[in-house]
């Protein structure tokens, strides 16, 4: 949902869209359905990417677990989001006015599904792939459903909050409480189209407004920037990739070979790294990860310090340069 997002938004902002168990590439981990027993596993896998200036975005589901992060980042030692834009989400001290749904039998829920309009009709008409889907969107049902508000004192980081104009589940009286969750600045944006405005009619107008509302937390381009461990590595395989490949950029989930790679040019690109990042991944693995996203992912978990002291070496040679 998210990933077109890592492209349209750079290079301003670089985008690390959270993929939770049940979906993609994680379809066979059950999904979780309890908010509080996310929130911490979370923390743990984005700690290496919460380097200021940082923000979190959640839609629906998504911005009651970017809020609860928010606040458990504020009990821990740990740096704090600039700001926390939520969407398509009622404010969490209100009590939800829907009847509870996760436990609806499947053709009850997908009856239901198709009335929200967030789903394609092609899935929906493909029993198959939903009886596949069902377990995960109940699971996110549930976690929405069985959440429960606990009363802390408001954040400080600025709270935006967008809404659909013909949002029948989220209507805009629900949406400015939020106001109250946050000491800073806070806004509400209204945008045409329904629950799922920010896919369908609103896509670019939200786009827009997340470029605006992060537009104050940008580093001066005279300033050195501070890169996480995570984008120095995306960024040495980025680097490398354009090289080889002749292309003037590569979005992190391009794959090597559809952008014209080969044997013999993954080979140069494992030697490459293995001079930059100093990474013990064989060839092989190059090949088992073809895009920058999983291939850094790969490099991450084999090697935990990759990032730090070679990718400074590399960033000092690309100024020289």
């Amino acid at each position: 949902m998210f990933r077109p997002w890592t492209t349209a938004l750079a290079p301003a902002i670089e985008v690390c869209p959270v993929q939770l168990p049940g979906r993609e590439d994680r379809w066979r981990e059950p999904a979780l359905s309890d908010l509080f027993a996310l929130v911490p596993r979370l923390v743990d896998a984005l700690r290496g990417r919460l380097v200021p200036p940082f923000a979190f975005f959640g839609h629906s589901m998504g911005a009651f677990v970017a809020f609860e992060l928010t606040r458990y980042l504020r009990r821990e030692p740990s740096a704090q989001p600039n700001a926390l834009i939520v969407s398509g989400a009622r404010a969490p001290q209100l009590p939800d006015p829907d009847p509870q749904t996760h436990l609806l039998p499947h053709d009850e829920l997908l009856s239901r599904l198709r009335r929200l309009g967030g789903i394609p009709i092609e899935l929906l008409n493909h029993p198959e792939l939903m009886s596949l889907l069902l377990p995960t969107i109940s699971a996110d049902l549930a976690l929405c459903e069985t959440y429960t508000y606990r009363d802390e004192p408001p954040l400080e980081c600025p709270i935006a909050v967008y809404g659909g104009y013909s949002d029948d589940k989220v209507p805009q009286a629900h949406l400015s409480p939020w106001k109250v969750q946050t000491t800073g600045d806070f806004s509400l944006r209204m945008f045409p189209g329904n629950h799922f405005f920010f896919l369908k009619e609103a896509r670019h107008a939200v786009l827009g407004a997340i470029r605006d509302e992060l537009r104050r937390y940008r580093q001066p381009d005279s300033a050195p920037s501070v890169i996480s461990p995570r984008a120095g590595i995306e960024r040495a395989i980025a680097a490398v990739w354009c090289e080889l490949l002749r292309v003037p950029s590569v979005a992190l989930d391009d794959n090597f070979f559809d952008l014209g790679g080969n044997s013999l040019l993954m080979v140069q690109a494992h030697f490459r790294l293995r001079q930059n990042l100093s990474t013990s991944l064989s060839v092989l693995d190059l090949f088992r990860y073809p895009t920058i996203r999983l291939l850094a992912n790969a490099m991450e978990l084999a090697d935990p310090t990759a990032g730090a002291g070679p990718f400074a070496r590399f960033e000092k040679e690309s100024q020289r340069e």
